[in-house]
């Protein structure tokens, strides 16, 4: 029977993720280049680009990180452009990528440094010991599958050819601002695979599903719009994973719930919070928000939001119900609150 998904690396999978990164620690190439210097490597299975990035740059952190697809480029360019928003909860939880980094020993996990012995692998001081993570939207960052470490490996290796071109000629890796990016691809020549560059436009990032998850009574809406009265008040809401992820066994995957949050933006007052999991969290949020306005028998002027993703969870209910619903750039007693509960939680 062929290997699962998940499956984790054999030991030559291991070996060669390994080689490929010390060579790649190796060149130091953070000395001459960016975090906002970029370039692709094509998944020869599943065709997936990675963008890639170089961290080291001012000292911190050493590595790649390997933003996976249309997505994935949008928060590399997004983070290039306006830079990392460490007020954020979600900052690291909304992004899928590949992560290889070089840290001190004490920043390894055990299954990290048990992989070390088995190879027969040692590594001394700082920004040494290479440590490889995956991470998805809504999980903790994780311990590598097999297909993972191949395709990172695969990654290490093309940086390194990239890498070295760039220290002459630096346009090489450019972030492309809607220009073509080089891309190393895999080619079929001969019977042997050789990897060539390759100028690709990345491709479009997909449409937003439209959602067909959330059912909304028209007749109860409408009843609850005409009984609640009409204020100017304006309420803040969002909609994040939380500060603590869950897990069910030690071998699982951790994740994190999604969270949702309203706030009286004069008053900072709590109108509601509500906790549920990624596949049923919509709806639960939605009713939310009808339960909110039912109860208090106020209907505010506006609905503030933060994120894409809750303008189009709330759009069709506030609309239903006669409320403004606008997007703005922060919501600061929101943010006040989340640092609070973080806080709180890594207390606790």
């Amino acid at each position: 029977m062929g290997k699962t998904k998940h499956a984790p690396p054999s030991p030559e999978v291991w070996k060669e993720l390994y080689e490929a990164a010390a060579r790649f620690r190796s060149i130091e190439s953070w000395n001459w280049l960016y975090d906002s210097s970029t370039f692709g490597v094509q998944d020869p299975v599943t065709k997936t680009v990675a963008y890639c990035s170089v961290m080291g740059a001012l000292g911190e952190l050493h590595g790649l990180v390997a933003y996976l697809g249309a997505e994935g480029l949008l928060v590399l360019e997004k983070t290039a452009l306006d830079g990392v928003d460490y007020n954020d909860i979600n900052l690291g939880k909304d992004v899928r990528c590949l992560m290889a980094t070089f840290e001190s020993r004490r920043h390894l996990d055990k299954p990290d440094l048990k992989v070390i012995r088995q190879l027969g692998l040692s590594f001394r001081g700082k920004h040494n010991w290479p440590k490889f993570r995956s991470y998805e939207p809504g999980f903790f960052p994780w311990y590598l599958n097999e297909r993972e470490a191949i395709f990172l490996t695969a990654i290490l290796q093309q940086a390194v050819d990239v890498c070295l071109r760039a220290k002459d000629d630096p346009d090489l890796v450019l972030m492309a601002d809607g220009r073509p990016y080089l891309v190393r691809v895999a080619k079929l020549e001969d019977g042997d695979i050789v990897w060539k560059d390759q100028k690709m436009l990345p491709e479009p990032p997909p449409e937003p599903d439209v959602d067909t998850s959330t059912h909304i009574d028209e007749l109860q809406l409408a009843k609850i719009r005409n009984l609640a009265r009409t204020t100017d008040d304006v309420w803040d809401a969002d909609v994040f994973y939380t500060p603590a992820c869950i897990q069910e066994d030690p071998k699982s995957r951790p994740r994190y719930p999604l969270m949702s949050l309203w706030v009286d933006h004069k008053t900072g007052l709590i109108l509601g919070s509500e906790m549920a999991e990624h596949s049923d969290y919509k709806q639960a949020f939605v009713d939310q928000l009808i339960n909110i306005v039912e109860q208090t028998k106020v209907r505010p002027r506006q609905i503030r939001v933060k994120r894409e993703s809750a303008y189009r969870l709330y759009q069709k209910v506030a609309s239903g119900l006669g409320i403004t619903i606008r997007q703005v750039q922060n919501l600061g007693r929101i943010e006040s609150i989340q640092f609070e509960l973080a806080d709180f939680l890594a207390q606790h």
